[in-house]
């Protein structure tokens, strides 16, 4: 036998490394394309998932109220964010006296929770803070001020107040209806 050299070596474990590559079975490699395959649609998945429960713009309010207007027309009371859920709140039939006026952005804050009520100047929405249901009603004044009112209850720039613990803050949004 003749002595083995450094590159005859290497050219040996080079073929059988192609030779060992040839054998794997295909479902092996079918089996990794559905794995990559899985991997990419889950890590695409979080992206899309990041980029839905980013903090939006103030400006976003608007268009969002805007919009489910559109699509529940005379019926949407309000859109409730709280605890990353969102609900809708619609009026159980169409109304004509619901028509869309100003849209306007309540924000209860107490400790790290967030309320963010999407609604309308003249609508009452109901809530449940603390356990107990409490009716607020929105209106925007001719100056271009908020009131927020409730039972034994009154909130504006110049009378602020808290409400069962929570900070308010109301504005009117910019929206075209």
């Amino acid at each position: 036998m003749p002595p083995c050299n450094a590159d005859r070596q290497e050219r040996a474990k080079y073929h059988a490394l192609v030779a060992f590559r040839n054998q794997i079975p295909n479902h092996f490699q079918i089996s990794n394309f559905r794995f990559f395959l899985k991997a990419a649609l889950i890590v695409s998945a979080g992206v899309a998932l990041a980029l839905l429960t980013r903090p939006r713009p103030a400006g976003d309010d608007g268009k969002i109220i805007a919009q489910l207007s559109q699509l529940f027309p005379n019926q949407l009371t309000a859109v409730i964010e709280r605890d990353g859920d969102t609900r809708i709140v619609l009026a159980e039939r169409a109304d004509p006296s619901l028509t869309a006026s100003q849209p306007l952005l309540l924000s209860l804050r107490r400790g790290g929770e967030l309320i963010r009520v999407l609604s309308f100047s003249g609508r009452v929405v109901r809530l449940q803070l603390d356990g107990k249901e409490v009716s607020l009603e929105t209106l925007l004044t001719g100056g271009g001020r908020v009131i927020v009112s409730g039972d034994q209850f009154f909130w504006s720039h110049e009378n602020p107040g808290k409400l069962l613990g929570y900070n308010i803050q109301a504005q009117p949004l910019i929206a075209k209806l």
